[in-house]
C-alpha cells in the first residue's frame, strides 16, 4: 500500500483460488466469492476492484466476474473464451450464434 501511494502506481495482486475436489469440481466454471479470498484481508480493504477469473482449458471457456468495485457493478459476470496458448480471447455476445463462429 505506501510503495503504490508512495509511486502513484497501480499494484496488481495475483491470487489462485482453492482447487475444488473431484474430476467435477474443475469441469463446472464457478467464481470464487469475496469470502473465498483468504491470503489477506488487507488485499480485500485496500483493493479498488477484486476481479473472479475461472476458467475451463479443455472446453476453452472461462468466466470473469467483478466480485468488488468501488464505482459498483458488484456481481457482474462474462462469460470469455480461453485459450491457454493465448490468453482471453474474446467476451462471448451470447450463447445463440456464439458457437456458430467456430469450426467446431
Amino acid at each position: 500500500r505506501r510503495l503504490a501511494g508512495q509511486t502513484k502506481t497501480t499494484v496488481f495482486a495475483l491470487t489462485q483460488a482453492e482447487e475444488g475436489e473431484g474430476k467435477d469440481a474443475d469441469s463446472e466454471l464457478k467464481l470464487p466469492q469475496r469470502k473465498d479470498v483468504k491470503k489477506t484481508k488487507a488485499l480485500l480493504e485496500d483493493a479498488a476492484l477484486l476481479i473472479a477469473v475461472d476458467t475451463n482449458a479443455e472446453e476453452g471457456r472461462g468466466l470473469i466476474g467483478l466480485n468488488k468495485g468501488r464505482d459498483g457493478g458488484e456481481g457482474k459476470s462474462a462469460e470469455i473464451v480461453y485459450l491457454p496458448q493465448f490468453g482471453v480471447i474474446k467476451q462471448l455476445g451470447g450463447a445463440e450464434g456464439s458457437a456458430d463462429q467456430f469450426d467446431f
